[in-house]
């Protein structure tokens, strides 16, 4: 039975007096690709940063490994060596050896204003892999690319999947991108999950009218 590394239950979570994640409940599988999808404002970048200790949340629990966090400050500063994430935007930092890991090697000696948007964000990458996490967190890192270098991001992000088998959370639009790479799907709107669905199933079959707009909207 392949082992269980995150655990989400019952969460909520609130800025002020507003609801923005309604019960969320869900599971993460060693080497499992969970795509969070749904549109602008449902709650998916948001869920992302509370699985990492950006923002706090209200009532519930996540679990990794079976142990449940204690969301306090020492503890997500500890688990945010095993949980890495990556953002639309990108700080960089001093230069490493795993560039040749996303085929940036030749620029290891480069300046960061030296890169394109989309070296800076493979770089961006590199930094998370450096930490040797267990779970990789990606909110949205082609959002603000041209579109011939999405498809550069996309090709890393599919071969740290199935050759590094890395267990991840994407955020994204891209629909063509999360039906390749989703084991499982989580639709999300208003902070509700409207559907948790195998990937194929959910490009395939989506089960509700809600989902099926969605990606009949984003032209899929």
């Amino acid at each position: 039975m392949t082992e269980e590394i995150l655990k989400v239950e019952h969460l909520d979570k609130f800025y002020d007096d507003r609801q923005v994640l309604h019960d969320i409940n869900f599971s993460l599988k060693k080497g499992e690709v969970l795509t969070l999808l749904g549109p602008s404002g449902s709650g998916k970048s948001t869920l992302l940063r509370t699985l990492n200790g950006l923002e706090d949340y209200k009532k519930g629990a996540i679990y990794f490994h079976g142990k449940k966090i204690n969301p306090s400050p020492k503890e997500w500063q500890m688990l945010r060596q095993k949980i890495g994430m990556v953002f639309q935007s990108y700080d960089l930092f001093p230069n490493l050896k795993l560039l040749k890991q996303v085929r940036l090697d030749q620029y290891l000696n480069a300046y960061p204003r030296e890169l394109s948007g989309g070296q800076k964000q493979r770089v961006a990458i590199v930094r998370a892999l450096a930490m040797r996490p267990e779970v990789m967190l990606l909110d949205e890192i082609t959002a603000s690319l041209d579109p011939e270098m999405v498809r550069g991001i996309e090709e890393i992000v599919e071969l740290l999947s199935k050759r590094d088998h890395m267990t991840m959370i994407i955020v994204t639009h891209q629909m063509n991108f999360a039906s390749r790479i989703a084991d499982e799907v989580l639709f999300l709107e208003n902070g509700h999950i409207l559907e948790d669905t195998p990937g194929k199933d959910f490009f395939d079959h989506p089960q509700t009218q809600r989902a099926k707009d969605f990606l009949d909207s984003m032209d899929y």
